[in-house]
């Protein structure tokens, strides 16, 4: 038996991890016979037999996408459709038949150099909006073992999912999954009310699980976590570097505000920088005058409307210093590239205030790494966005505000910064034990124990079910 994770994108094998997620699905693979399957990540070119690599006891095999792949599947259907749908941002679709042939083509193609290399006692675990219809053309192909998907994006409201137009043969798509998960109770339930709706389907009394046309789909919330301790390690490390220093010198003694993002329209970058200046005109606000520093890492380059967002921002930014500035002091630092993520946690260890702020979140990573990053005896404080699938594990850890109310982000930033530190430490505290409840380790072995438990007998596959 072998663990298999297929993902959209393979993380290069020996490179460090970008990110907290690619560090868990490593570590879920570690240890035994691992296989990670996926795209490479390249430039466009024709496709071909998976490129295969073994490094620290894992097995990577990569395939390559063509011009047509990469523009139907991953930019036209996958993030022109799926991810702004899922994130409730219904007039940022741009749905086109085309896309989704291609998009249900490349499902295939993954599908058709994947099912080979499996046997019936493999657990396969799908990750991500990228690959829906990977299950079933899996079982298409004679895979009769454990498969389960993982949701990273929030899942819709019914009454927006309809907005697509073939949303009930994709939903379809999940009957062929043993184990559904999501970030959160509330995607879970948006799921659950959904799958109510579909022919043949009946919701256990539990309602964590579907017999679904004879099949039995299980489902549930399995909120992702982070590696408290290395996150904590590398953050301390890190503040003694000249990237740290140069932030140091850029506050110059005052209140530091740090947020860190990919560039993308749901991280709600342009109103967080305009809700940081409605704190800086703010009467009420006593001190010095805090300073922001913004990563915003960028992502998709070649979509028009991430362009639009990256000039949008960079104009807010600039009409902010040129507003506010003084001879001593510049409000607004804006880091539009891509920092390695010691860099990132090393800004976190030393920032007053993390700020968290997207418009709609599956999960947010960066919320929980914050708050590992934090010096123990002089942490700082979480402003986080109540729209953020970790508001709903911190509600009572972080200051909650409302992406949209550039008036009560700023309250809440003005809190953040006038909180007295016996506040701080024991929310810090606070912060630290929940975030222990749901580790990365935890996240990858509930999903995992839970898609090998034994469970209700079903059908052997079949293409043939319910009809919309």
């Amino acid at each position: 038996m072998k663990r298999v994770v297929v993902s959209n994108r393979v993380p290069t094998p020996g490179d460090p991890p970008t990110g907290g997620l690619s560090v868990a699905l490593l570590d879920a693979l570690a240890g035994g016979s691992g296989l990670w399957f996926g795209w490479n990540g390249g430039a466009p070119e024709p496709r071909a037999e998976p490129a295969t690599q073994h490094h620290d006891g894992i097995d990577f095999a990569t395939l390559p996408l063509d011009e047509d792949d990469y523009d139907g599947y991953y930019r036209g259907f996958s993030n022109g459709v799926l991810w702004p749908l899922f994130h409730g941002r219904l007039e940022a679709m741009t749905h086109d038949w085309e896309a989704r042939r291609t998009y249900d083509d490349v499902n295939r193609y993954f599908a058709d150099h994947l099912a080979p290399r499996l046997c019936r006692t493999d657990v396969v675990w799908v990750q991500d909006y990228h690959l829906i219809p990977l299950g079933q053309e899996l079982r298409a192909r004679g895979f009769e073992g454990r498969l389960g998907f993982f949701l990273h994006t929030p899942f819709p409201p019914y009454e927006v999912l309809r907005a697509l137009p073939e949303w009930a043969v994709l939903f379809d798509c999940f009957r062929a999954y043993d184990l559904v998960g999501f970030q959160t109770e509330h995607d879970m339930r948006h799921f659950a009310d959904t799958a109510e709706r579909r022919p043949g389907a009946t919701l256990s009394s539990r309602a964590d699980h579907l017999d679904w046309g004879g099949r039995s789909v299980e489902f549930g919330a399995f909120p992702v976590g982070i590696d408290i301790d290395e996150t904590a390690r590398i953050a301390a490390k890190s503040t003694d570097t000249d990237d740290a220093r140069a932030l140091l010198d850029f506050a110059d003694g005052r209140p530091l505000i740090v947020g860190a993002d990919r560039l993308d329209y749901t991280k709600g970058l342009v109103q967080r920088v305009k809700a940081f200046e409605k704190l800086l005109t703010d009467e009420e606000h006593h001190g010095p005058d805090p300073v922001c520093v913004q990563v915003a890492a960028p992502s998709r380059t070649g979509v028009d409307e991430y362009r639009q967002l990256a000039e949008r921002l960079q104009q807010e930014a600039g009409r902010i210093n040129a507003r506010h500035n003084r001879p001593d002091f510049n409000p607004i630092r804006l880091i539009g590239r891509s920092l390695p993520r010691s860099t990132v946690l090393g800004f976190f260890s030393i920032a007053d205030v993390g700020l968290v702020t997207p418009v709609r979140d599956g999960m947010n990573l960066v919320a929980k790494e914050y708050i590992a990053a934090q010096p123990v005896d002089d942490p700082g404080v979480l402003v986080l966005s109540t729209l953020a699938g970790a508001a709903e594990e911190l509600a009572d850890v972080a200051v909650l505000v409302n992406p949209y109310d550039l008036d009560g982000v700023a309250d809440g930033l003005r809190t953040a910064l006038a909180m007295p530190l016996p506040e701080r430490r024991r929310r810090h505290a606070l912060g630290l034990r929940t975030l222990r409840c749901t580790t990365a380790e935890d996240w990858w072995n509930r999903f995992l124990e839970r898609l090998r438990a034994p469970r209700p007998s079903s059908r052997p596959w079949s293409s043939s079910h319910p009809a919309a």
